[in-house]
């Protein structure tokens, strides 16, 4: 719960004005800017392990 009231980093703008605004919904007070991550955290440590595999295949292109 601690983790959750953090401002998070923005995935669009860069900026840590990200707050939690339902279980799993993420918007960003800055850009405006709403995503889905994790229930408590914007995104979770399999999504992150997602978007490094897909980066890794894209560089190998």
């Amino acid at each position: 719960e601690e983790n959750m009231k953090k401002n998070h980093v923005c995935p669009k703008c860069d900026r840590p004005y990200v707050k939690r605004q339902a279980a799993g919904i993420w918007k960003c007070k800055k850009c405006g800017a709403v995503f889905t991550g994790g229930a408590y955290i914007p995104q979770t440590p399999m999504a992150k392990s997602a978007a490094r595999s897909i980066r890794d295949i894209k560089v190998e292109e």
